[in-house]
């Protein structure tokens, strides 16, 4: 296989799931077809927010952001054909699965990448998948102005 065959593979992949998917579900949303849990808890609070340009800047932009760079980081964790390298101080490239168990746990999860490095607000990022709808309610409920 050809570099650009292979740099062809992981332009499809990135585009298809960091892209394309986000974009479906956003579509979903705001055609109120989306069937997935996050999906439909969204569109409920969306619906009944007074204020739904509030609701869209303080949750759904960062959501979307996440949701993009969570999926394009699952494509390292998941097709070992590709890889992040980190250089270290040796100068020597060290994959960076080699230093966790995945990519995109360590962007989402509680005390991870973006609540420790982000200069912006979370949204819903701390929202796990496993527990959307217990916690998507409690993180939303505490927000006033939706």
């Amino acid at each position: 296989m050809s570099q650009q065959e292979l740099l062809e593979i992981f332009a499809r992949q990135v585009v298809k799931y960091a892209r394309d998917d986000v974009i479906t579900f956003f579509d979903d949303f705001f055609t109120g077809k989306t069937r997935s849990t996050t999906g439909q808890i969204l569109l409920q609070k969306y619906q009944e927010a007074e204020n739904k340009e509030h609701f869209l800047k303080e949750y759904m932009i960062p959501y979307a952001v996440d949701s993009a760079i969570e999926v394009f980081l699952q494509v390292f964790d998941t097709d070992l054909r590709f890889k992040i390298s980190i250089q270290n101080q040796q100068g020597e490239y060290v994959d960076a699965l080699d230093l966790t168990d995945g990519c995109e746990a360590e962007y989402a999860g509680e005390d991870g990448w973006a609540e420790k490095y982000s200069m912006h607000r979370l949204g819903l990022l701390k929202v796990e998948h496993e527990e959307t709808s217990k916690s998507m309610k409690r993180i939303l409920k505490k927000d006033d102005g939706v």
